[in-house]
């Protein structure tokens, strides 16, 4: 039975998978990357003679990265909190699954969208780990994460899917062996919306913003007027972001200053905090479902399945429900266990996608920020990576990416390294790999590790700290103090003389620049000069 561990690392949150895929004795052929689909002749959705058995979740642990309220999380600091935590993770998985090294058939990790330093942080730890494990890498899509793993645990055959999170409002569907986008937001996503209107209310980051949002809302009484902007199957979140942070500031401004407190026009009723946090739900979860039901139309669905972070939020799942009931048909949601990010959704649709044969090659596991959805299809070898043509590179491609290879002696090294991790790969404890590896000094541990790492770090492109690779900033030139000019203007006088000799050879004379300092130079010669002649001539009238 596959076994397979899950790296996501795309945003604030680390979580780290360890799933197994039960396979039966009748059908022992690898699953299709979807079960269902809809009929070539538009009939209802059907189930796929390929349905597998459902699978067996060995562990699903999370750590969270919190800024202090009123604050977002920067992608530096966020890639720091990765390294430190992922070594501790993955340990604390593989104990609670009760699996050995040999037990895992590969490594999944997420290969974007997503935040470029927290990427590349979880990358550079899954190619550490797949180099000292031994085992094949996959990456994949983070959309297509979710939305696999909410098919896994809910059931649903065909959904239309709402996937919102931080980063992402989109309204996707599954047609002709790809997933299609029918409408998203314009601007910015459902959930960053709601996380910088915690920030202007310095509503707590812990654990979610989102979450205290929902709390504080079903406190709420009073529903203002927020703007409204549907376009088809796409939203704008822009414009009520903008309008409701003007609304918390007048709240904060009516509590401090000489006006009063601020009442509702109709009610009369005093507006709180609780009452901006549930009219902005309730306007942008009307928003999303209008949108989801036109999508629902458009494709003849019946079923709605609500993934991604937001997707938790028991207020949006009721008002969902309310549309599909009336439509006949009915909503699919998890737990905040797998709405909000998580490595075991990264280890089901990384494992289904290498039992069907496919795997991320070591020169391409680097990481992408914006993937859509749609830039993939599930008809290829590559169903759940983010990237369908990585697996059918030109030769010539290949040919210009120089991957780098490690000796007999290194990768025993690195097989040995993995019980001395220390932080987060590729850092390791020299002195225990001195002595674990039987090195004479630690010197020589330290400089062949080092090796290593470095072939590690260039494998995906990340730089060390698991940024963005730019270009090395040039280095300041140094600035010219006194003595330093004194020099150059001796080095100058040299160099006058010699070209003065090859102007004798023929060679064109370079015209020197006169400086300060040259010019102070000349000044002090003549006045030796004249102070010698006069000298001079006080001699001769002596004599």
């Amino acid at each position: 039975m596959p076994i397979a561990i899950g790296l996501e690392g795309s945003a604030n949150k680390l979580g780290v998978g360890i799933i197994l895929h039960p396979t039966t004795s009748r059908d022992d052929s690898p699953p299709s990357p979807h079960d269902s689909a809809h009929s070539e002749d538009g009939a209802s959705p059907r189930r796929s003679k390929h349905a597998s058995p459902p699978v067996e979740i060995l562990a699903n642990l999370r750590h969270t990265f919190v800024s202090p309220p009123g604050t977002g999380f920067l992608p530096k600091d966020t890639a720091a909190h990765h390294r430190r935590w992922v070594v501790r993770l993955v340990k604390q998985a593989m104990k609670q699954a009760q699996v050995q090294l040999e037990d895992i058939d590969c490594i999944c990790y997420t290969k974007g969208p997503g935040m470029g330093a927290p990427l590349g942080s979880v990358a550079i730890a899954a190619r550490t780990l797949s180099q000292l494990w031994d085992k094949p890498m996959v990456g994949v899509n983070h959309c297509v994460g979710h939305i696999e793993m909410g098919r896994a645990i809910t059931g649903a055959e065909n959904p239309v899917v709402l996937y919102v999170s931080g980063g992402n409002t989109q309204v996707i569907a599954y047609s002709a062996q790809r997933y299609r986008i029918f409408g998203e937001a314009l601007d910015i996503a459902v959930g960053n919306c709601l996380d910088r209107f915690a920030r202007v209310l310095n509503i707590s980051n812990d654990p979610a913003p989102g979450y205290n949002i929902e709390q504080l809302a079903k406190q709420g009484k009073v529903l203002l007027e927020l703007p409204y902007t549907v376009k088809g199957m796409d939203v704008s979140f822009s414009g009520i972001l903008a309008r409701v942070e003007e609304m918390a500031r007048k709240l904060e401004a009516s509590r401090t200053g000489a006006e009063g407190p601020w009442t509702d026009d109709e009610t009369g009723e005093e507006i709180s905090k609780a009452d901006l946090c549930f009219t902005l739900q309730e306007t942008v979860f009307a928003m999303l479902v209008e949108i989801t039901e036109r999508a629902m139309a458009h494709v003849g669905a019946n079923q709605v399945l609500i993934v991604g972070g937001v997707g938790c939020n028991e207020r949006l799942q009721q008002m969902m429900g309310m549309m599909a009931g009336e439509r006949g048909g009915s909503v699919y949601a998890t737990d905040e266990r797998f709405c909000i990010d998580n490595g075991i959704m990264i280890a089901h649709a990384g494992l289904l996608a290498h039992r069907m044969g496919f795997k991320t090659a070591l020169e391409e596991t680097h990481t992408t920020k914006q993937t859509t959805i749609t830039d993939m299809s599930t008809k290829d070898t590559t169903p759940m990576g983010s990237d369908a043509k990585t697996s059918s590179a030109s030769a010539a491609d290949k040919k210009d990416t120089a991957v780098p290879t490690f000796t007999d002696k290194e990768d025993r090294v690195m097989k040995i390294a993995w019980t001395c991790l220390k932080s987060g790969p590729p850092d390791v404890d020299i002195a225990k790999l001195t002595k674990a590896a039987g090195f004479n000094t630690t010197k020589t541990a330290a400089n062949t590790w080092g090796v290593i790492k470095k072939k590690l770090l260039s494998m995906g492109g990340e730089g060390e700290e698991g940024e963005e690779t730019q270009d090395a900033p040039k280095t300041p030139k140094a600035k010219a103090t006194p003595k330093k000019r004194g020099k150059k203007a001796d080095a100058d006088g040299e160099d006058d003389a010699d070209a003065g000799a090859g102007a004798e050879d023929g060679s064109p004379k370079k015209k020197q620049r006169k400086t300060p300092v040259k010019k102070g130079k000349k000044a002090g010669q003549a006045a030796e000069e004249e102070a010698a002649a006069v000298k001079g001539e006080d001699m001769d009238e002596a004599a």
